[in-house]
């Protein structure tokens, strides 16, 4: 494994990706995440769990229009 890929919100984007999972959004791999087909509609909400912009500090205004 290669340790240059860990990063503090490793654990709270996997604890994300792990409701999303039990939703049926996404499913957990190995070495990856798939969007499943009822996944699709949330592909911009499944793309903010990585956005670590968002994580390290909550924005002062909307970054980008609502998500659903």
């Amino acid at each position: 494994e290669d340790k240059a890929l860990y990063f503090a919100e490793a654990h709270e984007i996997l604890i994300q990706l792990k409701e999303m999972e039990n939703d049926g959004l996404v499913i957990i791999e190995k070495n990856g995440i798939k969007v499943t087909n009822a996944g699709k509609p949330f592909v911009r909400n499944i793309c903010m769990a990585f956005d670590l912009r968002l994580k390290r500090k909550a924005p002062e205004t909307k970054l980008f229009s609502m998500t659903i």
